[in-house]
C-alpha cells in the first residue's frame, strides 16, 4: 500500500483527505497523511526495500469517537497497526488525533522482505474417506473416456457428474500417463475438486475427500469408454485405510509470534583424509506459536482436553492430543505467501499471571510445537509455500478452505 492508497481509503470512507495540508481547509471532519521518516531496509549497499513512517491525521472541533473508530476499524481491515496519539489544538479550536502506521513497499511491491504474520489456521488431522480405480490398459486409439463420480451425500445435487477425458494413443502410451490425465481431468473439474483431491499411485486413481469425512455410502467411481479407444479400468473400490486428511481450517485470530527451529543432523564419511560424503537429514521443525489467546475449543483438541457440561476446559492427564496442520499468511508484497506445516503437535503452555500495576502488560499464550514430516504418495513432506501467481489463482484463494498437498496430476 502507498500514502496515495490510504489517502483514497480515507476519501472513500467520507473524510477529505490530502497530503501533508489543504490549500483551504474544509469544515471538519477532515483528515490529512504526511509523511515522518524513513525505516528501509539497507541490502547490497543500497536502500533495498521501502519502510516509510506515515501520520494519519484526524481533525475535529469536537472529541468524535464515532468518526475515530471508522478510521480505526479500516485500519485493522487494511492490516495497518498503528498507534495512538491526541491532543487539542488551542489556536485552531480543534481536537487532532495521529494515527502513527508503516507503509511498507510503497510503490515497488516486488518480492524483497517478509514482516507480517496473519490469519493463523489450524485443521485436525484424519482420515478422508478415499475410492480408487484402476487402469488396466491403455488406449489403442485416440478418443474420449468418461469418469462418472457418485456421491449422494457429498456431491448432493450434483451427483453422479462426469469428467470427459480426451486420450491419445502416442502421448497416453502406458497406463500410468492415463491415470495422470484422469486425475488432472478430475483436479481441474470445479464441482469435483470442491470436495475431492484426485491423485496418482502407480496405476490407480484415488479420490479423496478433502475435508476429514466418512459419510457417504454411495461414493463410487466409474469409468465408461464413449470413444472406443481401447482403454480398461477396473471397477470402483474402498481404501479401506483411507487417506490422509484433515479437517476444516479454523482460523486463529490474535497470533503474535511463531517461530520454527530446523531439527536434523549431519552424518560425515570420511575418506583419503577429507570429508567425502555428508548428508544432512531432515527431522522437522521445534517451534513455537504465541498467540494474544487460544480458545478453549482449540487447546482442548491439540492436547487431548475435554470441555464438560459446564463449559469449564479440564485438563486430562490421559488425554491423547491430535495432530494439526498449521497455515498462515506471510505479509511482505503483493503476493503474500502463505504457507501449511503438514504434521504438528503441540505441548502445554506455561502459565503465568500477574497483578496489574501502573502499567498494564497484556499477557499472551505460547505453545510449544513439534512438525515432523508426512509420508505423502512415498515423500516424506514437511511444509508447503504458496505465493500468487498468474497460474495458481483458485489454489491460492481456497487456501483456507482445505489444507493443500503438493502435485496436482502426478
Amino acid at each position: 500500500m502507498t500514502y496515495l492508497d490510504l489517502i483514497q481509503e480515507m476519501r472513500d470512507l467520507g473524510f477529505p483527505c490530502a497530503y501533508h495540508h489543504f490549500t483551504t481547509s474544509p469544515e471538519p471532519p477532515y483528515t490529512v497523511v504526511l509523511y515522518a521518516y524513513s525505516s528501509d531496509v539497507q541490502a547490497d549497499n543500497q536502500n533495498y526495500a521501502e519502510v516509510g513512517n506515515y501520520q494519519l491525521e484526524l481533525y475535529h472541533n469536537i472529541k468524535h469517537p464515532p468518526s475515530e473508530q471508522l478510521i480505526e476499524n479500516k485500519l485493522k481491515e487494511l492490516r495497518l497497526p498503528y498507534r495512538k496519539i491526541e491532543m487539542f489544538i488551542e489556536s485552531e479550536q480543534l481536537y487532532q488525533v495521529i494515527y502513527q502506521i508503516r507503509l511498507i513497499g510503497g510503490f515497488d511491491m516486488s518480492n524483497k522482505v517478509r514482516f507480517g504474520l496473519e490469519q493463523v489456521h489450524v485443521a485436525f488431522k484424519g482420515v478422508a474417506q478415499t475410492q480408487s480405480i484402476e487402469v488396466t490398459k491403455p488406449p489403442s486409439t485416440d478418443g474420449e473416456v468418461r469418469i462418472t463420480v457418485t456421491a449422494t451425500t457429498l456431491l448432493a445435487a450434483d451427483s453422479p457428474h462426469y469428467v470427459v477425458v480426451p486420450l491419445a494413443s502416442e502421448t497416453h502410451t502406458t497406463t500410468a500417463k492415463v491415470a495422470s490425465a484422469i486425475v488432472n481431468a478430475l483436479n481441474n473439474d470445479e464441482v469435483i475438486s470442491a470436495v475431492f483431491r484426485a491423485r496418482r499411485v502407480g496405476t490407480a486413481v484415488y479420490l479423496a475427500t478433502k475435508v476429514v469425512q466418512d459419510n457417504d455410502a454411495t461414493l463410487a467411481i466409474t469409468f465408461t469408454d464413449t470413444g472406443n479407444t481401447g482403454a480398461e479400468m477396473g471397477g470402483s473400490a474402498v481404501v479401506a485405510s483411507g487417506t490422509v486428511g484433515w479437517g476444516t481450517p479454523v482460523a486463529i485470530p490474535g497470533v503474535v509470534n511463531f517461530s520454527a527451529t530446523p531439527e536434523g543432523g549431519e552424518s560425515t564419511f570420511y575418506a583419503d583424509n577429507i570429508k567425502y560424503y555428508v548428508r544432512q537429514s531432515n527431522n522437522g521443525y521445534t517451534g513455537e506459536l504465541e498467540m494474544a489467546l487460544f480458545p478453549d475449543e482449540i487447546i482442548a483438541q491439540m492436547l487431548g482436553w475435554e470441555i464438560d457440561a459446564n463449559g469449564m476446559l479440564v485438563e486430562n492427564a490421559e488425554g491423547v492430543a491430535k495432530e494439526f496442520a498449521l497455515m498462515g499468511q506471510i505479509q511482505g508484497d503483493a503476493k503474500n505467501r502463505r504457507f501449511v506445516y503438514y504434521r504438528c503437535t503441540a505441548s502445554r503452555p506455561a502459565q503465568s499471571s500477574a497483578t496489574t500495576t501502573e502499567s498494564i502488560a497484556p499477557t499472551t499464550e505460547t505453545l510449544s510445537l513439534t512438525i515432523l514430516p508426512l509420508e505423502v504418495d512415498g515423500k516424506k513432506i514437511v511444509k508447503g509455500v504458496i505465493e500468487l501467481s498468474e497460474t495458481n489463482e483458485v489454489a491460492y484463494n481456497g487456501f483456507f478452505n482445505a489444507v493443500l498437498l503438493p502435485g496436482g496430476g502426478e
